[in-house]
C-alpha cells in the first residue's frame, strides 16, 4: 500500500548549533521513508528501494490480537514520513515525467534553506545565474543568456514588473516576490509551442497553492529575525497561510501573508576611465602589463605625460581618471498578498479566482570617497605643468605600464598658487592652468546619493478548468499591472577645503594616497576628520543630481487550452490553445528640486543651487555622520571614512526652502504598446524510452511605440581666423583675440 500526503501545516523556528546537531543525529539513526509493516509480523513486503516513499502502519507489540482501542478488523493507522529525500523524490518525479528539459524546485526545498525570494531558490538549479542587488537574487538568466530572455510567469501567465529606480524591462524583478508563497517553481530550459513566447532563455513557472490541494483549517505562522555582522542590526520577518474548505471539498478559500523587513550593508572599491598617457600615441601605441599591444582606446586627449612634484616624468603607462570606494546601506521592506477563492460544483469541473500583491520598499543610501586626478597639472601647454601640482608620485605593476598607486601632498614650506594673478607674482610667464587644485588637496571627494523607492506589482485572474475522460479544457482571465519609481533621489558631494573671505584657502586634508595592488586602500591625513567637524569643507554645487526614471507595465489577456488525451501506444496526448494579449509599458523621468525663499515653487531655474543664495555651497559638519564610517570588515581599507548624512542635509534643506518640488520632464519619455495574438498546436509522444513533443505556435503582434526627446542646437563652436578656419588659442589655453566670450580655440 503506498500512499502520498502532503504536510497541512509547516512552522519554522531557529536552530541553533546544539539542536542542528541533536536533529543530525537523530537522522543519522533513523531513514526519512516509510516502510509498511504488518501488525502480526506474518508477511514481510520487499526491502524498500533506495529513495522510495513509503507508509507503515504504527504498532506497539506484534501480536494476533487486537489492541482494546482498535477493534478487529479496522485499517491499521498510518504514519507518514517525508524529508528531503522526498521532496527531491518529488522533483525528480515531475522531471521524469516531464516531455522537455525541466527543472523543478518545491514548496520543501524552499524551506530548507534560507531563501527571502524566489530568485535565492532557483539559483541551486544547474544553469541558472542570478544578479543580485543589496545582497538578493534581483534577475535570472539561463545558459548565460541575458535576464531579459527569461520569461516569467505566475501560475502559467505574464507577471508585470516594475524597478524600484531605473528604466523599465522584460526582466520580472524577483525581489519582489517572497519565496514563502511559492507551491513549487518550474523552470523549462526547452522551449514548447504551448508557452508563451519570449523565453528564449529558459521559461520560470511560479505555482501557487489553492486551497482544495491543501486539508482544511490548515496553515502556517513563521516569525523569525536576521542579523548581519556588517549592519550589526536585526530585521524581523513574518509570514503566515491559512486554508479552509468545505467537508464536501467543493469551496475553499486560501490567505496568506508575508512581510519582510532586511537591512543590507555592501562595500565596494572601483576604478573610472582608465586612459593612456604617452608623448606619440602612433610611436607609444597602448601596451599591457605583459608588454603586447592592448586594446585600450581611451586617451588623454592632451597626448603628453606629466611630471610630480620633485621633477620626475611619466610617460607610457595606463592610469584610471577616479578611483572610489564604497559603502552602500538599503533598508528594504517587502510585503506580499495572496487570496485565492476555489469552487469545485462538480467532480470534473473546478474554479478559481485569484489576487496576488506584492510591495517593495527601499531607503537606499552610499557612502563615497572618491580621488580623481585634480592633483595632477596633465596639460602641456599649462604652466604648472613642470612643477607637477600636488603629485608626490605613482606607483606601478611589475610591468611599469600600470599605475596601481597615486601618491598627493602639500609640502610644508613649499610656495602653491591658486591662480594666474599668483603666479605671475611669483615669476611665471606662463599663468594658464592654475586654480584652487593647485593650492588645496581637493580629496577624498566626499559623495554618494541617497534615494527612497518603491515598485508594486499586482495580478487578478479567474480561471475554469474541466476534465473530461479524454478531453480536459481550460479558460483564464486576468489582468496584471505594476508601477516603480523613486519618489526621491538626491546625491550632492563635499570636498574638503574652505575658501575664506580675502581669497585665500583652508586646507581640510593636505595628504591623500590610494593603493590597488591588493585590498583597496585610502590614506589621508590623521586630521582630516577633525578638520571636517570644525566646518573646513565646500558643496560642490555643480555636481548634485536629481534626476530620476519611473515606470510602470500592464497586460490584460484571455486565453483558451484544449488538451486530448489519446489511446495510443506512442501518442499520449495533443493540445491546443488560443491567447490575446493587450499591454504596454511607459517610462517617465524628473527632478526633486528646492527654490530659494521667495521664489515660486514651479519655477526650476530658480531652485537654490542655481545661484539665488550665495551661502548655499557652506558646509556644515552637521551634514557629516560624527564618526568615520566603521565596520569595513577588511574588504577595503581607509584611514578615515567621512560619510555624508543625507537624510540630515534633506532636513536642512527643507527647513531652509521649504517644501521639496517635484518635476516632471516632458522629454526623455517613452510608451510601448502591444497587442499579441497566438495560437499553438502540440503532440506529445510518449513510449517506454522515450518522450518528446512536436508543435507549432503562430503569433501575430501589434507594436505602437512613442517618444520624446530633446535635441540642443549650437552655433559654430570654435571662432574663424582670417583665412577661414578655427583660429589658434592665445597662451594659457585663452580664446584666440577677438573671439566672443565662450568661444573655442585649437
Amino acid at each position: 500500500m503506498h500512499s502520498h500526503t502532503h504536510r497541512a501545516s509547516r512552522q519554522r523556528c531557529s536552530v541553533t548549533p546544539i539542536a542542528m546537531a541533536v536533529s543530525l543525529a537523530l537522522l543519522s539513526l533513523s531513514t526519512v521513508h516509510a516502510q509498511t509493516v504488518p501488525v502480526d509480523g506474518a508477511a514481510q513486503p520487499p526491502a524498500a528501494q533506495p529513495g522510495a516513499a513509503q507508509t507503515f502502519p504504527a504498532a506497539a507489540a506484534a501480536t494476533d490480537a487486537p489492541s482494546a482501542d482498535q477493534p478487529a478488523g479496522a485499517s491499521p493507522t498510518t504514519v507518514v514520513v517525508t524529508g528531503f529525500r522526498y521532496s527531491i523524490e518529488k522533483s525528480l518525479d515531475q522531471k521524469r515525467e516531464a516531455n522537455s528539459i525541466v527543472e523543478v524546485v518545491t514548496a520543501e526545498d524552499v524551506g530548507k534553506f534560507p531563501d527571502k525570494n524566489v530568485a535565492d531558490a532557483l539559483q541551486r538549479v544547474p544553469g541558472v545565474v542570478v544578479t543580485r542587488s543589496g545582497g538578493e537574487g534581483k534577475n535570472v538568466s539561463v545558459r548565460g543568456l541575458s535576464s531579459d530572455l527569461t520569461l516569467t510567469q505566475l501560475n502559467g501567465n505574464y507577471v508585470a514588473t516594475a524597478e524600484s529606480n531605473g528604466d523599465p524591462s522584460r526582466s520580472f524583478n524577483y525581489m519582489l516576490m517572497p519565496s514563502n508563497m511559492l507551491a513549487s517553481a518550474e523552470l523549462y530550459k526547452t522551449s514548447e509551442a504551448r508557452f508563451d513566447e519570449g523565453g528564449i532563455g529558459g521559461t520560470v513557472i511560479l505555482r501557487t497553492r489553492r486551497p482544495l490541494d491543501v486539508k482544511s483549517g490548515t496553515g502556517f505562522v513563521n516569525a523569525e529575525g536576521t542579523w548581519a555582522d556588517t549592519t550589526k542590526k536585526t530585521d524581523p520577518q513574518f509570514s503566515g497561510q491559512y486554508a479552509w474548505h468545505d467537508e464536501s471539498n467543493r469551496f475553499g478559500v486560501l490567505v496568506g501573508y508575508t512581510q519582510q523587513k532586511r537591512t543590507t550593508r555592501t562595500m565596494g572599491a572601483s576604478t573610472e576611465n582608465w586612459q593612456w598617457y604617452a608623448d606619440d600615441y602612433k610611436a607609444q601605441p597602448p601596451v599591457g602589463a605583459d608588454g603586447q599591444p592592448s586594446k585600450l582606446n581611451s586617451f588623454w586627449w592632451g597626448q603628453s605625460g606629466f611630471y610630480d612634484q620633485s621633477g620626475k616624468y611619466y610617460t607610457k603607462f595606463a592610469m584610471p581618471t577616479a578611483v572610489a570606494l564604497d559603502v552602500r546601506t538599503t533598508e528594504r521592506e517587502r510585503k506580499g498578498g495572496q487570496v485565492t477563492l476555489q469552487f469545485k460544483p462538480l467532480r470534473n469541473l473546478n474554479m478559481t479566482a485569484n489576487y496576488f500583491r506584492f510591495d517593495l520598499q527601499q531607503n537606499s543610501q552610499l557612502n563615497q570617497l572618491k580621488v580623481p586626478e585634480w592633483n595632477i597639472a596633465r596639460y602641456d601647454g599649462d604652466g604648472n605643468w613642470p612643477g607637477g601640482r600636488l603629485l608626490d608620485g605613482l606607483t606601478f605593476d611589475p610591468s611599469g605600464t600600470i599605475v596601481t598607486g597615486a601618491q598627493y601632498s602639500a609640502r610644508p614650506g613649499k610656495a602653491y598658487y591658486c591662480n594666474s594673478a599668483q603666479a605671475g607674482a611669483g615669476g611665471l610667464t606662463n599663468t594658464g592652468g592654475f586654480g584652487p587644485d593647485d593650492c588645496t588637496i581637493p580629496t577624498p571627494q566626499i559623495a554618494g546619493s541617497y534615494s527612497r523607492e518603491k515598485a508594486l506589482s499586482q495580478t487578478a485572474d479567474f480561471e475554469v478548468e474541466w476534465k473530461g475522460e479524454s478531453v480536459d479544457a481550460t479558460v483564464k482571465a486576468g489582468r496584471t499591472w505594476a508601477k516603480g519609481g523613486p519618489e526621491l533621489q538626491f546625491g550632492m558631494p563635499i570636498k574638503p577645503r574652505r575658501q575664506n573671505a580675502d581669497g585665500s584657502w583652508s586646507l581640510g586634508n593636505t595628504a591623500t594616497s590610494w593603493d590597488v595592488s591588493g585590498t583597496p586602500t585610502m590614506t589621508f591625513a590623521p586630521e582630516l576628520m577633525q578638520n571636517l567637524k570644525n566646518g573646513i569643507g565646500e558643496i560642490d554645487l555643480g555636481s548634485t543630481s536629481s534626476s530620476w526614471t519611473r515606470n510602470s507595465t500592464e497586460q490584460n489577456y484571455a486565453q483558451a487550452d484544449l488538451t486530448w488525451h489519446a489511446d495510443s501506444s506512442w501518442l499520449d496526448s495533443v493540445q491546443f490553445g488560443a491567447k490575446y494579449r493587450d499591454g504596454g509599458t511607459s517610462r517617465s523621468t524628473g527632478n526633486n528640486y528646492w527654490v530659494c525663499k521667495g521664489a515660486n515653487p514651479g519655477d526650476y531655474d530658480s531652485r537654490y543651487q542655481n545661484g539665488c543664495d550665495s551661502s548655499a555651497n557652506q558646509f556644515r559638519p552637521e551634514f557629516l555622520y560624527d564618526e568615520s564610517l566603521g565596520n569595513l570588515t577588511g574588504g577595503l581599507k581607509a584611514s578615515a571614512f567621512p560619510g555624508i548624512n543625507y537624510p540630515a542635509y534633506i532636513s536642512y534643506l527643507n527647513q531652509t526652502y521649504g517644501e521639496m518640488q517635484t518635476r516632471n520632464e516632458e522629454n526623455f519619455i517613452y510608451n510601448v504598446d502591444e497587442k499579441i495574438t497566438s495560437m499553438y498546436l502540440q503532440g506529445n509522444f510518449k513510449t517506454d524510452r522515450l518522450r518528446g513533443n512536436l508543435g507549432v505556435r503562430v503569433v501575430r503582434t501589434r507594436q505602437h511605440a512613442d517618444s520624446t526627446d530633446k535635441v540642443d542646437y549650437y552655433n559654430d563652436y570654435f571662432f574663424d581666423g582670417p583665412d577661414g578656419t578655427p583660429a589658434p588659442c592665445l597662451a594659457g589655453g585663452l580664446p584666440a583675440a577677438g573671439a566672443p566670450a565662450g568661444s573655442g580655440c585649437t
